[in-house]
């Protein structure tokens, strides 16, 4: 039984980033400095290398789709959308 639970813990540690979602509209969009604040007062910084929407303004209803680290927080964002309204 022990074998069992702690071969369940170590193939738990060693799992890859794991892929999370949001949606909601943007409060404030910064673009020199790559941060996006949402109506939910919610603050995202974006990384050099993450891609924005071209024309990405306040008002807009995106969808964020990112990496967690589980418990350690976010990896990165890999996908910023808007969304039709």
């Amino acid at each position: 039984m022990r074998l069992l639970l702690t071969s369940a813990l170590v193939l738990a540690a060693a799992l890859p980033a794991f892929a999370d979602e949001t949606k909601g509209e943007v409060l404030a969009f910064d673009r020199y400095a790559r941060v996006i604040v949402m109506a939910d007062k919610t603050v995202w910084q974006l990384a050099a290398q993450t891609p924005t929407p071209k024309g990405l303004k306040a008002g807009d209803v995106i969808h964020i789709v990112y990496d967690t680290l589980g418990e350690d927080g976010l990896d990165k964002i890999t996908a910023i959308e808007v969304q039709p309204r």
